[in-house]
């Protein structure tokens, strides 16, 4: 196998593994919508609830199970895995937290796969509107 189709195997493979983590994490956050979560703050006007970082650790150990050489960087923990590796995961567990706790059905989660330094696919679900972007 050469490395053209070595490299669009693993490609396709991450694909696969980022539309499965997205299909997850899209049912936990309507699962838990209107459900009383805790709530830390970050910042003045950001904060982060227990779905944030359930899920950025829930997708955060399906990339280092399945690519354990890939770097991932998620909103709510900063970065794990090897720096500088060929793929780095980009992650916003539940983008739109503030709406999210306020009970506005205007939240989601993004990912992106990026292959040396280029984005070579994300996903974007906003669950409550049925919006998915890939």
């Amino acid at each position: 196998m050469n490395s053209a189709v070595a490299e669009k195997a693993g490609l396709e493979e991450r694909v696969k593994l980022a539309e499965h983590i997205a299909d997850e994490i899209e049912t936990r956050i309507i699962r838990s919508f209107h459900h009383e979560l805790k709530v830390a703050a970050k910042g003045k006007h950001d904060f982060a609830t227990e779905l944030d970082k359930a899920n950025e650790t829930f997708a955060q150990n399906l990339v280092h199970e399945s690519f354990s050489g890939d770097y991932f960087f998620g909103e709510e923990f900063g970065g794990s895995g090897t720096e500088g590796s060929t793929y780095e995961w980009i992650v916003d567990p539940l983008d739109g937290t503030n709406n999210f706790v306020r009970g506005l059905p205007l939240a989601g989660f993004q990912l992106a796969i990026v292959n040396n330094g280029e984005i070579v696919h994300s996903v974007v679900r906003r669950p409550f509107t049925q919006e998915r972007y890939h």
